[in-house]
């Protein structure tokens, strides 16, 4: 079926109708690699082989174009070549490849992103990665991701790199009852016993992410027990976005409330 269409979308550059029997009785008694060579001539190996990792239904032209385009680049062709299925989302992402750092364009790393969300967070820890100066190059990352096959597994080795990395100094000290958390090891602590998401780095790592680019913040409340997050508004500054206890439990309006009075007095949030 995809052989059918490469070549049908060939022809349609300089084929007549008229002239369909005699490239039906071509396709018929030639080898698939000859006229796939012959039609795109400047196509590298691997053409052919990859239909069959191809979905079972017909690619747009837009999206049998981008294959070849991406198998005329030596690095993507591996990277294709070594998956045993491809999917349409892995040909637009593979396309996506410019805006990722060349060191993170290896296979382990394209393999644990399949979805558009998993190519948001993936950019979010590279750039919390290149913004806390890590040194990572290219081998180091594709042997330590080779086998990681998802996002999750992924965050979880960026979290292991990030441990060493302060967090940036909080936007408000705090005062007797409210502490901003300081570092990694914090976070996780106060997740463990908050029995809340950002015990891991919150989904796909986010959490420690935004903290560390500066436009996220935790700080923990001991008067009322309960985990307060700041988000900086590019306009805004900082404010809060979510007051929880423990299991992500609400607090009641009078809580909340004198919270927001504490953060207020303070003059470092604008509610």
């Amino acid at each position: 079926m995809h052989f059918v269409c490469l070549v049908r979308l060939a022809l349609l550059k300089y084929s007549a109708d008229d002239e369909s029997l005699k490239y039906a009785t071509w396709m018929l008694t030639q080898n698939k690699k000859s006229i796939l060579q012959s039609l795109y001539p400047s196509h590298p190996d691997g053409l052919l082989g990859m239909l069959a990792k191809l979905p079972d239904k017909p690619l747009s032209q837009d999206d049998y174009h981008r294959l070849v385009r991406l198998l005329a680049d030596e690095n993507l062709r591996k990277m294709l070549c070594h998956k045993k299925r491809v999917r349409l989302f892995d040909l637009r992402l593979f396309e996506m490849l410019e805006d990722i750092p060349q060191e993170f364009q290896c296979g382990g790393v394209m393999e644990c992103v399949k979805t558009h969300e998993n190519y948001e967070s993936l950019q979010l820890l590279i750039r919390a990665a290149r913004h806390l100066n890590l040194a990572l190059n290219k081998s180091e990352i594709s042997a330590a991701t080779r086998q990681l096959g998802c996002l999750l597994n992924l965050s979880a080795w960026f979290m292991e790199k990030f441990k060493s990395a302060p967090f940036p100094p909080p936007p408000w000290t705090g005062n007797d009852w409210i502490k901003p958390v300081c570092c990694q090891s914090e976070l996780e602590a106060v997740g463990e016993k908050f029995k809340n998401c950002i015990r891991s780095g919150g989904h796909d790592g986010e959490y420690f992410a935004k903290v560390a680019l500066g436009y996220g913040y935790f700080d923990v409340c001991n008067r009322m027990p309960a985990v307060i997050e700041m988000n900086k508004d590019a306009i805004l500054g900082w404010g809060i976005v979510q007051m929880n206890e423990a299991a992500n439990r609400e607090l009641s309006v009078v809580q909340k409330r004198e919270i927001i009075r504490a953060f207020c007095d303070a003059g470092k949030a604008d509610f």
